[in-house]
């Protein structure tokens, strides 16, 4: 079992094939020693295993299947519910939401929070708790409450997901003695993406706003990053002047946005990749509220803004860059299955000459 555990550790294709097969030697030989028994107490290490080397090995609804066996074997150990199982479903939760089943999720979740509930109204009355357990108190509702966010904003179930924000903002502030960080800083943009999403437009300007003050405030913590979010928010204060048809105020955060985005240092393809989404969102902004502005048609504009046409200049390149990668390779794929072909038919030749 050790030898299967370090080995899961090493990406080595050949290490993969004997992970696999000491486990299913392993998981093989403990159902026999319990019986054939597969929901016996003493597979819970082998199983634990196998769902952890399916995790990190990417596929997600194996270690689905093998932490919902090791749920059955606790239910069969425990008889119901139970603490120790709260963990088992909050591991089963996160593997839902990996595997896109945000439904499933939530029914994990709402399992161990029915637990957790039950466990605290068995609790006596009149036990004060330390600062330190408070504090993990805190911490471990925070963590659960962001999980739920999770799965309600994959379940596109936009009111619960809000409310939990809201919570899970609350939560935050208590952790750090009632002064909002980084984290809640965060917290407010995405509260101000659900409010103008379930139609709550001036409280969206409003949520945005604030966030921008502490953004401000809590620049060190975000480091590299204060950038690409302050360009963030300024395309959400952007879209949602839009929607209110505050197209003079649109104008001016569309193109504070695009200065920001300007100064951005990338250093990543991942983060090039969203900030080259970010400028185009702002750059369609700029025009389509300065068309409003000034009453002119957006077509117009476009045919005139440097940024827009440099950014579709930039687009052909990368589109042409693309095909002549995918007519490079198509060629040397072809040249490459010509050769084979010429290969065989050498081989064929050969072997028809000895054959006379």
């Amino acid at each position: 079992m050790i030898d299967t555990i370090m080995l899961s550790q090493n990406p080595d294709p050949k290490a993969a094939l004997r992970v696999q097969t000491n486990l299913n030697e392993t998981l093989k030989q403990t159902v026999e020693y319990c019986e054939g028994d597969k929901e016996h107490p003493f597979l819970e290490e082998c199983i634990s295993v196998f769902a952890n080397y399916f995790e990190n090995s990417g596929s997600y609804d194996n270690s689905l299947v093998m932490w919902a066996k090791m749920l059955r074997i606790q239910q069969n150990l425990l008889g119901e519910d139970r603490e120790e199982m709260i963990p088992t479903y909050k591991k089963m939760a996160a593997l839902a939401v990996a595997i896109q089943q945000p439904n499933l999720s939530e029914k994990y979740l709402q399992c161990a929070e029915d637990i957790m509930k039950k466990a605290k109204a068995a609790q006596p009355t009149g036990v004060e708790l330390t600062d330190k357990q408070k504090r993990t108190e805190l911490e471990d509702r925070s963590q659960f409450v962001h999980q739920q966010y999770i799965a309600a904003n994959q379940a596109t179930n936009w009111e619960k997901a809000y409310t939990l924000l809201v919570e899970q903002e609350s939560l935050l502030t208590q952790l750090n003695d009632g002064k909002k960080d980084s984290k809640v800083c965060s917290n407010m943009f995405l509260r101000s993406q659900l409010e103008m999403r379930t139609g709550r437009f001036e409280e969206s300007l409003e949520t945005i706003g604030q966030a921008s003050t502490l953004l401000e405030s809590t620049r060190k913590e975000f480091g590299q990053d204060y950038e690409v979010i302050k360009s963030k928010f300024h395309l959400q204060a952007a879209n949602t002047h839009y929607i209110l048809r505050n197209f003079v105020d649109c104008l001016e955060q569309s193109t504070r946005g695009l200065e920001q985005a300007n100064k951005t240092q990338l250093r990543e393809p991942g983060i090039a990749r969203v900030m080259a989404n970010v400028r185009r969102d702002l750059i369609n902004l700029q025009i389509r509220s300065q068309a409003r502005v000034q009453n002119v048609k957006a077509s117009e504009l476009r045919k005139t803004n440097v940024a827009y046409l440099a950014q579709q200049e930039k687009y052909k390149q990368v589109q042409s860059q693309r095909d002549l990668y995918l007519k490079q390779n198509l060629a040397g794929m072809m040249a490459a299955a010509n050769a084979s072909d010429a290969m065989l038919r050498e081989d064929e030749l050969k072997d028809d000459k000895k054959a006379e």
